[in-house]
């Protein structure tokens, strides 16, 4: 069956997790994604954490389905070979600092002057605009700008070990434009840019505690906060053998709760401010002596809107994490396919080809955008472009 994007090209000169998973995603959907690299090390997400083979576990994972090109961009100028791969896109996309893809060559008014259908996104930290736009920054550095890593630190938390900022700004987001733009350029012939910026995610994430401060309130404690785990029917109870999550904020939800506590003197005092504490203090003992099995029994029909707090082996060992296909088997070894967030048509988008080595497609993709094999190997031999076979 046809896919979304099939057909549509992007050349992709992002690197690291924020635009190899944009591109990643855009690759589910059927797009063809050429990943345009540095010769030498390439991307540097290859060389970061767990090795699986010649590559990074999680460069495995956000670059199945890609074909890399290694090309030194530096020096290709006036080889003719990135001006024949801008011309064969439909969308580019980079996530160098603000400039430096035009001091490239990769210059989007250009593009867009004589194509005017194209789609040309820019990943960067602080975006193309604002006194902030040459920062350089990491996750870390996004989340300390945004006000959530402040309210992380109030509650007495901890770092984020997921790359919130990375996925959601540098990746959902800037994936999300760029199918708009699609969209907009199949409908009226005008594609245009996309200005991604990773530290615009999660400030625009829209909360009772920022709507607070856009009225001109003081910003509230956690203690103040309806959903920091203040209030006992939105909140999190240590369990014998773990911890489970209560979320029963409607009524009906908090009623059910209380009848299958043994708890119906609390059934009409969800919302008493007075009874507050007593509520949490027994709900708190009373989970105490509770297992993880006894919540699945007590609650596993899904009515309350409770649920055991999982560790990554509970997730993936879930029957609704095996019904809804989150991962299969690669037949490559040991790490599966990790599936998309799509489902289309009754079924999860996977990109079950692996990732590719450094420079694996390059002699195919010069070859296709007509390069002569004569200059193809002149560009080899000067360092220009390198070229890896893939692994056995």
């Amino acid at each position: 069956m046809p896919r979304p994007l099939d057909g549509v090209r992007i050349v992709d000169f992002t690197r690291l997790l924020p635009g190899a998973y944009c591109t990643w995603l855009l690759a589910n959907l059927g797009a063809e994604v050429i990943k345009v690299e540095q010769t030498g090390a390439g991307d540097y997400q290859r060389g970061i954490g767990r090795q699986i083979g010649t590559k990074s576990a999680v460069f495995e994972l956000v670059n199945r389905g890609k074909k890399s090109l290694a090309i030194d961009l530096k020096r290709a100028a006036g080889t003719g070979v990135l001006e024949r791969l801008l011309d064969s896109g439909d969308v580019i996309i980079e996530n160098f600092r603000p400039g430096v893809a035009q001091r490239l060559g990769i210059d989007f008014d250009k593009l867009l002057a004589t194509r005017p259908a194209l789609v040309c996104a820019s990943i960067s930290g602080y975006g193309s605009s604002g006194p902030m736009r040459d920062h350089a920054g990491h996750d870390i550095t996004y989340l300390a700008f945004s006000g959530f890593l402040n309210r992380l630190l109030m509650q007495g938390g901890g770092l984020p070990e997921i790359a919130f900022v990375d996925l959601i700004g540098g990746g959902l987001i800037p994936a999300l434009g760029i199918l708009a733009m699609i969209a907009q350029a199949r409908l009226t012939g005008r594609g245009g840019t996309v200005d991604s910026a990773l530290a615009d995610a999660i400030p625009l994430l829209p909360n009772e505690v920022m709507l607070e401060v856009l009225a001109g309130h003081r910003e509230p404690r956690p203690d103040e906060a309806d959903f920091s785990g203040q209030l006992p029917y939105y909140a999190i109870y240590p369990l014998a053998d773990g911890h489970v999550a209560v979320g029963a904020m409607e009524v009906h939800f908090w009623t059910i709760l209380c009848e299958r506590l043994g708890l119906p003197e609390f059934a009409d005092r969800q919302h008493d401010p007075s009874s507050r504490d007593k509520i949490r203090q027994t709900l708190t003992k009373r989970f105490a002596a509770m297992t993880r099995e006894d919540i699945e029994k007590l609650f596993g029909d899904g009515q309350t809107c409770v649920s055991v707090v999982n560790d990554y082996a509970a997730l993936f060992a879930n029957a609704q994490v095996r019904a809804r296909e989150y991962t299969k088997p690669s037949g490559e070894g040991s790490l599966p396919l990790l599936g998309s967030p799509f489902v289309l048509d009754g079924k999860r988008q996977f990109v079950s080809t692996r990732a590719p080595e450094l420079g694996e497609h390059s002699s195919d993709i010069l070859a296709e955008l007509g390069v002569p094999e004569s200059v193809i190997k002149q560009l080899v031999a000067s360092g220009i472009v390198s070229i890896t076979p893939p692994q056995s």
